[in-house]
């Protein structure tokens, strides 16, 4: 029955079956470890023991051609085959996987820099033996070595986690919070960690590379109705169709609740996710004491439905309990900013907040950041424009200021908001070098940034204007080009190789081989931002 050879080489057949059974090898694995003892296995004793089906036993078999052997209805494996180490041993190898000490060494330096957690964004902290569990368990149940994690929404670094205790992992976080990916990729590189972030608000989609590439997600969305289906649509956008992607996503109510969680569960299947396991109080937290300070995982198979789910955009959602994109938060700015804002009447008004009608979504308009909505970006060009960032963009300034288009842009954002420059200086003095900033608070409540174009075109003013221009390219192209514009100005003749050979010296990240200028981290902006000024002649003070 499984006499027709297929391979016995052991890199061929650790091969084979890593193709057929990609993450879940284990299951696989474990078929094999029975077969290891050298006896007779009838097939119900492999299935039972295994606690794998029928077809994939023999499926498994069938790769070990004519290394099994059949008799009165049981198998076995050649003794030779099993006699020599250098056969079914390299096969049956797992991963090596670091020590849960050091997970705990890199998880404790991490967790000391990260910032307070933000009510806005729902943040309750995992307690440190969750987040060790977690990866424990992600990296016990699947084979993770060589394959791609996506986790969105990660302040509890679990994808730092995950890294330290299998480094050869491909680790992709994609989070809104521009500190937490700051901690994230700083401690990362200090462990040598294939950890790579992306800035990104879901409500208006997952960056391009993103997608399609995932062999299992993560996430421990906010939970609320909105917020849960929204990240599982993301989620379903990162995977890669495959026959064992998976969807680990983290969920909990009230015990007498029984509502909410029907309707999470009911979400879920809606969106052709089969629920393969709901593991209780798999999460322990500091805090929500309304969830008993716990919450499930919910492990969930993709359906062919679920590929034929339409990608929604929509970043008016109300996907957080508190703070700006709650679903108690008001739409429409303070009348006394509304009624003291100077205008002709003709500017492109952006968000309901401005109470003028027709105005343009706000996520349209942040959409011109990644090079979309061209029709939206032509206005914006020829125009003056008002953009409201206070229904929970406010993380979107410092990328509006660079790169927003606008003859002159007028942009309302939360108080605070533009302080967040004022942790990155380089990106703060390209923007301030670029263009002239106004900022006025309003009501301790509110601020209000003008961002005008600088006159007497400085070779950081040609570069910036340039740099606006090229959202849609990747961020290494978009640098390249910026750089030959401000040399220009400066009088200073560059070709791109020698504009690539320069930005190569300093020695920029990775991801601006990917990423436009708008999907970077803060931190990673910052690193270029300080290149340019250094290759344009605008040190470090």
């Amino acid at each position: 029955m499984y006499s027709a050879p297929v391979t016995t080489n052991p890199a061929e057949l650790r091969s084979g079956i890593e193709r057929y059974w990609g993450i879940d090898l284990p299951l696989a694995l474990g078929v094999l470890e029975q077969l290891a003892d050298g006896g007779s296995h009838r097939m119900a004793e492999l299935v039972a023991r295994s606690g794998v089906s029928r077809e994939g036993v023999k499926q498994v078999l069938g790769l070990l051609g004519s290394a099994v052997s059949a008799e009165d209805r049981a198998v076995r494996l050649d003794p030779d085959f099993l006699a020599a180490p250098d056969q079914l041993r390299p096969v049956l190898t797992r991963p090596d996987r670091g020590t849960e000490e050091r997970l705990r060494t890199v998880l404790a330096a991490a967790r000391a820099d990260l910032p307070a957690p933000r009510r806005d964004l729902d943040h309750v902290p995992a307690t440190v033996d969750t987040v060790v569990h977690r990866a424990l368990w992600l990296t016990e149940r699947f084979h993770l070595a060589g394959h791609r994690l996506l986790v969105l929404g990660d302040r509890d670094l679990t994808g730092l986690a995950v890294a330290a205790l299998l480094p050869s992992v491909q680790v992709t976080v994609v989070d809104v919070d521009d500190t937490v990916l700051g901690v994230l990729g700083e401690h990362a590189r200090r462990a040598a960690l294939d950890v790579r972030t992306w800035f990104a608000d879901l409500r208006l989609g997952l960056p391009e590379p993103v997608r399609d590439g995932a062999d299992l997600v993560f996430t421990d969305p906010p939970y609320t109705a909105d917020g849960i289906g929204l990240f599982a649509r993301r989620g379903l956008e990162g995977l890669r169709r495959s026959g064992w992607a998976r969807m680990a996503i983290c969920y909990g109510s009230g015990e007498r609740q029984v509502e909410l969680s029907f309707q999470v569960q009911r979400a879920l299947t809606r969106l052709g996710l089969m629920l393969e396991a709901v593991l209780p109080r798999f999460n322990t937290y500091q805090g929500a004491e309304a969830l008993g300070s716990a919450s499930s995982l919910y492990l969930c198979r993709p359906t062919k439905h679920a590929w034929k789910q339409p990608g929604a955009e929509d970043g008016r959602l109300r996907i957080y309990s508190h703070g700006a994109s709650s679903l108690e938060s008001a739409d429409r700015l303070p009348a006394g900013l509304i009624g003291g804002q100077q205008g002709t009447g003709e500017e492109l008004t952006v968000g309901e907040g401005w109470g003028r009608h027709p105005a343009v979504p706000v996520p349209d308009y942040l959409a011109t950041l990644t090079g979309e909505a061209p029709g939206v970006r032509k206005r914006a060009m020829s125009s003056a424009v008002w953009l409201d960032l206070t229904a929970g963009f406010a993380g979107q300034l410092p990328r509006v200021l660079l790169c927003g288009p606008g003859r002159e842009l007028t942009v309302a954002a939360p108080a605070g908001a533009q302080d967040t420059l004022a942790g990155h200086p380089h990106l703060d003095r390209l923007i301030r070098a670029g263009y002239r900033l106004e900022v006025r608070q309003f009501d301790g409540r509110v601020a209000v940034v003008t961002r005008r174009a600088e006159g007497g075109g400085s070779p950081v003013a040609a570069a910036a204007a340039e740099l606006a221009k090229r959202t849609g390219a990747v961020a290494a192209n978009a640098l390249r080009e910026a750089l030959i514009t401000g040399c220009r100005a400066a009088g200073r003749q560059l070709s791109k190789n020698e504009a690539r050979a320069l930005l190569a010296e300093a020695g920029l990240p990775a991801a601006m081989q990917l990423a436009r200028p708008a999907e970077l981290p803060l931190t990673e902006l910052d690193a270029a931002a300080r290149a340019l000024l250094g290759i344009l002649g605008y040190p470090d003070h």
